[in-house]
């Protein structure tokens, strides 16, 4: 953008009758030029100076004027361009999110029969009470806690009763323990729980719609949810599963654990981004940290081979 020139609309025309410009004064009526031809005397050239003055002037403002107009339709076309591309970005994520909706519930499976005749509300098994609990804290929380075998091992019976949520450990007939979800009650971290990285690519499309559901329920995630579903739906679907890059799904886990860690860091510094946006540059960085580490394993059981073979050299 280019620079704002100074307002000449401020500036006031000197008084050039005043002491301070007799010399200039005093070139005027001596100029052997034709414009000053008529000029005799200092107030002559007093008058000469000022309407000099005020057409310069008028011509500065004028060029101001248009510059100022030329910079507010720039900006308004700017801003019409990234209203357009909010409102694509926004009807992209509804869209992505309904996509993932639709596949959920294709794939959904109970994990428990319920008896329906019983008076008991609503009933389902949901993930760990710690993953559900962050995700209504807006906290990151490790991927694996909305797998399958993690939610088989450590999920919780929900039961919706007078639209509050209480989560019962085990089976909800043995009368087990009530859990809120905003209480902390039974929400420890489940020792051991793998890292975003320690996934497959296959575990973590299993594991995002839950997570997601999650978001949904807690029902404050608003453009936020929409975000998660695109930044997933682009995710797993990104062209490197289809090129001959090696190692391509386990760069889209990597790439994955490192920025959903980094939004819910900058959001908690009040610095959210659009994680919907992919950045290629960090996925072919997350590549090559895969590729050094596959080289590195590869160059460790080489001398590990070397070592067992050959143990005094």
């Amino acid at each position: 953008m280019a620079a704002v020139p100074r307002n000449p609309h401020a500036e006031t025309c000197p008084d050039y009758s005043a002491p301070d410009h007799r010399f200039t004064r005093l070139g005027i009526i001596t100029l052997d030029e034709e414009e000053v031809a008529d000029v005799q005397d200092d107030e002559q050239a007093a008058e000469f100076l000022a309407k000099r003055w005020r057409t310069e002037h008028e011509a500065r403002c004028d060029m101001y004027d248009e510059f100022i107009a030329r910079q507010e339709e720039e900006e308004q076309a700017a801003e019409t361009r990234r209203q357009e591309l909010r409102e694509a970005e926004e009807a992209e994520a509804r869209a992505a999110a309904d996509i993932v909706r639709k596949e959920r519930e294709k794939k959904r499976t109970p994990f428990n029969k319920i008896d329906m005749t019983r008076s008991m509300g609503k009933v389902g098994v949901r993930p760990p009470p710690f993953a559900m609990e962050q995700i209504d804290k807006h906290e990151y929380v490790a991927m694996a806690y909305f797998l399958p075998d993690t939610i088989a091992k450590h999920g919780v019976f929900r039961r919706d009763n007078a639209h509050v949520h209480h989560y019962e450990l085990g089976n909800p007939s043995a009368g087990g323990p009530s859990v809120r979800l905003t209480s902390g009650a039974s929400a420890s971290p489940i020792p051991g729980i793998r890292s975003d990285v320690q996934l497959t690519f296959e575990e973590l499309r299993d594991a995002y719609p839950v997570m997601l559901d999650v978001m949904k329920e807690v029902g404050h995630y608003g453009e936020v949810y929409n975000m998660m579903a695109l930044f997933y739906a682009k995710l797993t679907t990104h062209s490197i599963l289809r090129s001959d890059v090696k190692y391509g799904k386990e760069t889209l886990v990597d790439f994955q654990a490192s920025a959903r860690f980094k939004w819910y860091e900058e959001n908690k510094a009040g610095n959210p981004f659009n994680l919907a946006i992919i950045d290629d540059d960090a996925v072919k960085e997350s590549n090559d940290n895969i590729r050094q580490k596959y080289s590195n394993e590869s160059m460790a059981r080489y001398v590990e081979s070397v070592t067992m073979h050959y143990p005094d050299s």
